[in-house]
Protein backbone atom coordinates (compact mmCIF):
# COMPACT_ATOMS: atom_id res chain seq x y z
CA UNK A 1 0.00 0.00 0.00
CA UNK A 2 1.73 3.39 -1.33
CA UNK A 3 0.43 5.88 1.26
CA UNK A 4 0.83 9.75 1.34
CA UNK A 5 0.73 12.43 4.49
CA UNK A 6 -2.61 13.61 2.14
CA UNK A 7 -3.71 9.94 3.38
CA UNK A 8 -3.01 10.38 6.73
CA UNK A 9 -4.59 13.85 7.16
CA UNK A 10 -7.53 13.01 4.68
CA UNK A 11 -8.15 9.19 7.49
CA UNK A 12 -7.23 11.85 10.33
CA UNK A 13 -10.03 14.33 9.09
CA UNK A 14 -12.66 11.80 8.77
CA UNK A 15 -11.64 10.49 12.04
CA UNK A 16 -12.37 13.20 13.43
CA UNK A 17 -15.45 14.41 11.80
CA UNK A 18 -16.68 10.82 13.21
CA UNK A 19 -16.04 11.28 16.97
CA UNK A 20 -18.20 14.78 16.69
CA UNK A 21 -21.08 13.36 14.78
CA UNK A 22 -20.89 10.18 16.46
CA UNK A 23 -21.04 8.14 13.63
CA UNK A 24 -21.71 4.54 13.55
CA UNK A 25 -19.00 3.74 10.47
CA UNK A 26 -15.41 2.22 11.25
CA UNK A 27 -14.00 2.90 8.10
CA UNK A 28 -12.19 5.96 9.57
CA UNK A 29 -10.46 3.94 11.87
CA UNK A 30 -9.55 1.14 9.74
CA UNK A 31 -7.99 3.72 7.38
CA UNK A 32 -6.07 5.16 10.18
CA UNK A 33 -4.66 1.71 11.27
CA UNK A 34 -3.88 0.94 7.51
CA UNK A 35 -1.88 4.37 6.89
CA UNK A 36 -0.06 3.50 10.18
CA UNK A 37 0.91 0.16 8.95
CA UNK A 38 1.98 0.80 5.69
CA UNK A 39 3.51 3.94 6.54
CA UNK A 40 5.72 2.44 9.36
CA UNK A 41 6.17 -0.48 7.87
CA UNK A 42 5.29 -2.25 11.32
CA UNK A 43 4.22 -6.34 11.56
CA UNK A 44 1.06 -5.00 12.77
CA UNK A 45 -1.20 -1.80 14.02
CA UNK A 46 -3.73 -0.91 16.02
CA UNK A 47 -6.38 2.33 17.25
CA UNK A 48 -8.04 2.54 20.66
CA UNK A 49 -10.07 4.93 21.72
CA UNK A 50 -11.25 6.06 25.18
CA UNK A 51 -15.44 6.06 25.93
CA UNK A 52 -17.18 8.62 27.81
CA UNK A 53 -15.81 6.97 31.09
CA UNK A 54 -12.41 6.77 29.86
CA UNK A 55 -11.93 3.20 29.40
CA UNK A 56 -10.35 1.73 26.33
CA UNK A 57 -11.92 -0.03 23.28
CA UNK A 58 -10.58 -1.57 20.19
CA UNK A 59 -11.55 0.47 17.35
CA UNK A 60 -9.12 -1.44 14.66
CA UNK A 61 -6.73 -3.63 13.97
CA UNK A 62 -4.55 -4.83 11.14
CA UNK A 63 -5.15 -8.55 11.66
CA UNK A 64 -5.76 -11.16 13.87
CA UNK A 65 -2.97 -11.14 15.52
CA UNK A 66 -3.09 -7.88 16.94
CA UNK A 67 -7.21 -7.91 17.77
CA UNK A 68 -5.68 -10.90 20.48
CA UNK A 69 -3.04 -8.39 21.81
CA UNK A 70 -5.24 -5.59 21.87
CA UNK A 71 -8.27 -7.76 24.15
CA UNK A 72 -5.41 -8.67 26.46
CA UNK A 73 -4.28 -5.38 27.41
CA UNK A 74 -7.93 -4.22 27.96
CA UNK A 75 -8.58 -7.55 30.23
CA UNK A 76 -5.40 -7.34 32.20
CA UNK A 77 -4.86 -3.19 32.02
CA UNK A 78 -1.76 -3.20 31.05
CA UNK A 79 0.40 -2.69 28.20
CA UNK A 80 1.50 0.56 25.83
CA UNK A 81 -2.18 1.44 24.98
CA UNK A 82 -3.02 1.32 28.45
CA UNK A 83 0.04 2.98 30.03
CA UNK A 84 0.26 5.83 27.34
CA UNK A 85 -3.77 6.28 28.42
CA UNK A 86 -2.85 6.85 31.52
CA UNK A 87 0.36 8.85 31.47
CA UNK A 88 -1.74 11.16 28.47
CA UNK A 89 1.56 10.74 26.51
CA UNK A 90 2.99 8.55 23.81
CA UNK A 91 5.23 5.14 24.99
CA UNK A 92 7.88 3.75 22.75
CA UNK A 93 8.27 0.19 22.48
CA UNK A 94 10.34 -1.47 19.92
CA UNK A 95 9.18 -4.88 20.11
CA UNK A 96 6.79 -6.56 22.31
CA UNK A 97 9.23 -9.63 22.27
CA UNK A 98 9.63 -11.09 26.04
CA UNK A 99 6.53 -8.68 27.27
CA UNK A 100 4.04 -11.01 28.88
CA UNK A 101 0.98 -9.49 26.60
CA UNK A 102 2.79 -10.91 23.27
CA UNK A 103 2.33 -14.81 24.42
CA UNK A 104 0.02 -15.80 22.26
Amino acid sequence: MNVSMQDVRQALHELGGCASARCGSKRPCIRIVQTTHAIFAVDGASLMLANAEHHLLNAAVSDPRMKHLEELQIRHQEGPCISASRQAAGVRRGSVTGDPLAVI
